[in-house]
């Protein structure tokens, strides 16, 4: 017993097998029935009866079925004395344990020379029962008799030495095949996602029993057989308690999968079953919800028809449909679709009423998305609408404008008719107007109306399904009075073809009011600001800017005028100069005469220019400025220089930047 503490204390408590080992030291069994047979531990008969285990040549099992039954000789093994030989009875037993995974020969290699250390050290020999079954079985540390029934079973296990000499004979044992095992017990605790699949974690809830071993099994999507997919046989201690890990890379982005465990003993008996737990297969902190959701009533039968999108369809497993008839009222669901459905169609629908809809995707483990907006239709139907009330008319220059309010929701919009002025036949002169605004307008600024007449206006309604209501009641207006026109939007600037061009809105799609443009320019630099159209037509919506200068900064500015000739607020644009580095001056030439120099070149055509520069050096010197001309001047005299052999080239510069320099000439001055 003082070797079992001496060995606790040393290497801690994460060798299960070193422990199982202790447990049955101290009870003094040394078979166990087990998987696929009764298993004997002859090493440790042999170390409990002080036997040398380098002296063990060769083991065996024996078995009677009485007490008054002589020993039957059974299962025999022979120690290997080489690492060949172990490596050759490792290879024979290793696919009868495939949880352990197969080992190559340099490991198994390494295995053999701890084997031969541990025997050799008396207090290094508890060590040997830290190794796995499959590497105990092929170093003789443990003996397995294979048995097919059920039953009880009387053995003892009996070393040899090489003279065939008895060395220990174990007391006999009444085995049971197969055992009552007991196991550690096991609780879900969590999950990790991870880049190649999915590590979880169960927590031991009792751990009494020493040597158990796992086994992780799934399921993915709740389909097929359940799978082994990891086997370990280590229990992780922490401050929180103690836990078993497993790895699952086989999920195949699947959306869930279901899992369970199961603890054996280390003989491999069956043990312990864990409940089985569905584990979504994701990290999301929100649940896709569905998207690009529409809602539209067909005009022939009536049908309200739903559609949507589902940005990763693998994750959900339905769409649940919910309706009501007030937006703020409670919803009934009335369908739910799996994730391969967009569409819907909704046929318990009365008609003319309006309906309101709103989307809500769930997962297989029921999460729940955020709802969608809601959205509304109305379901066919042929009756009339309401006709517009409470018009107002007011009298404008140049035109008469119309004022209601805001019908209910089942009309889509409207058309105004006009009268000629002198008979009771009415027009549609609007085009239809959408029934958007809290307040619904229309100016009639026709070029035949004329302020002698009083002019008959009459409105419609359109419902959602098409259907026009009566006419409302007639009103009569003379125009002549003055109307505000709107403030212009949309401005845009931008430099094109050497000119800056403004582009707005259309007012007049939107307020058939409106006469025509005011524009105006700021110089920013000089603060100089002119008008550069006092009206520009209706029918435009864009000026060329023709005389600014492309590298400077201007502010432009826009306002509105009605047929009233009033005018709007104004709305300011700014335009950046842009300047860019200008070309150099091509084709240059010199000429000398008695005492000076001529220098000539061709003009560059671009309208930043300033002017141009000479500069000249001498061959080992720097350049020097010879002289500058402005941008109509492309020559240049200049004095004579020392003699020497002299370089000159020129360069032309706007506000900002100077080109390259031209290609080069030179004259010798003698």
């Amino acid at each position: 017993m003082k070797r079992i503490i001496f060995f606790i204390s040393i290497l801690g408590l994460n060798l299960l097998p070193a422990l199982q080992a202790i447990s049955q030291q101290a009870d003094k069994h040394y078979l166990h029935a087990g998987f696929n047979g009764i298993y004997a531990g002859v090493f440790q008969s042999a170390i409990d009866n002080h036997v040398n285990l380098k002296n063990i040549s060769h083991t065996e099992i024996q078995t009677r079925s009485s007490a008054d039954e002589k020993w039957k000789r059974g299962v025999k093994f022979t120690i290997p004395s080489i690492p060949e030989q172990f490596i050759k009875n490792y290879r024979n037993i290793e696919s009868s344990f495939p949880d352990y995974g197969s080992r190559n020969d340099a490991a198994l290699i390494k295995v053999w020379n701890l084997y031969k250390k541990y025997i050799s050290n008396d207090s290094l020999q508890v060590r040997l029962f830290s190794f796995s079954i499959p590497i105990k079985l092929a170093l003789g540390i443990t003996l397995q008799m294979p048995v097919s029934q059920s039953g009880k079973y009387i053995c003892r296990v009996v070393a040899y030495d090489n003279n065939k000499n008895v060395l220990v004979t174990s007391n006999e044992e009444m085995v049971t095949y197969p055992a009552n095992v007991h196991t550690a017990t096991l609780i879900y605790h969590q999950k990790k996602i991870l880049a190649n699949g999915m590590k979880l974690s169960w927590k031991v809830t009792e751990n009494k029993y020493a040597g158990s071993y796992f086994t992780l099994f799934h399921q993915t999507t709740g389909k097929g057989k359940f799978t082994k997919v990891d086997f370990t046989r280590w229990i992780n201690y922490r401050k929180e308690g103690a836990f078993v890990e497993f790895t699952d890379t086989l999920l195949q982005n699947a959306p869930y999968a279901k899992f369970y465990v199961v603890s054996y003993d280390a003989w491999f008996n069956k043990g312990f079953v864990s409940d089985t737990v569905i584990v979504s297969i994701n990290n999301r902190q929100t649940f896709p919800m569905p998207q690009n959701f529409t809602v539209k009533t067909d005009d022939h039968t009536g049908i309200v028809k739903l559609s949507w999108h589902l940005s990763d369809p693998t994750v959900v497993r339905n769409v649940n449909i919910y309706r009501g008839q007030y937006f703020n009222q409670p919803f009934t669901r009335i369908a739910s679709v799996d994730s391969k459905t967009t569409t819907y169609e909704d046929k318990n629908v009365k008609a003319g009423n309006k309906y309101y809809y709103f989307l809500q995707s769930t997962g297989f483990l029921n999460e729940k998305s955020l709802p969608t907006i809601k959205i509304y239709a109305y379901s066919k139907s042929d009756e009339k609408p309401f006709k517009p009330v409470n018009i107002i008319g007011k009298s404008i220059k140049g035109g008469v404008l119309l004022q209601w309010p805001h019908g209910n929701d089942f009309i889509k919009g409207y058309f105004v008719y006009r009268n000629n002025g002198y008979t009771d036949s009415l027009v549609e002169v609007s085009g239809f107007i959408p029934n958007t605004d809290t307040t619904l307008q229309f100016a009639d600024t026709g070029k035949l109306l004329s302020p002698k007449w009083f002019y008959a206006y009459a409105i419609k309604s359109v419902s959602q399904n098409n259907v026009e209501s009566d006419f409302s009641d007639t009103l009569k207006i003379r125009p002549s009075i003055k109307m505000p026109p709107p403030e212009p939007y949309g401005l845009e600037v931008l430099k094109k073809n050497d000119n800056v061009w403004i582009a707005w809105q259309n007012m007049l799609a939107h307020n058939n009011s409106v006469l025509g443009y005011k524009l105006r320019r700021v110089h920013i630099a000089e603060n100089d600001t002119i008008i550069l159209n006092k009206l520009i037509s209706n029918q435009t919506n864009y000026f060329i800017d023709t005389t600014a200068d492309i590298t400077e900064t201007y502010a432009y500015g826009l306002q509105t005028i009605s047929v009233t000739e009033d005018i709007s607020p104004i709305r300011w644009i700014t335009y950046h100069g842009q300047l860019a580095r200008p070309p150099a001056p091509l084709y240059p030439t010199i000429l000398k005469d008695s005492d000076s120099l001529e220098i000539t070149w061709s003009p560059v055509f671009d309208t930043g220019v300033k002017g141009y520069k000479v500069y000249g050096y001498k061959r080992g010197h720097k350049p020097m400025l010879a002289g500058t001309t402005k941008t109509d001047k492309t020559r240049l005299k200049i004095s004579a220089p020392s003699p020497g052999l002299w370089f000159y080239y020129i360069e032309s510069y706007n506000k900002k930047y100077a080109s390259p320099h031209s290609d080069e000439v030179f004259i010798r001055i003698k």
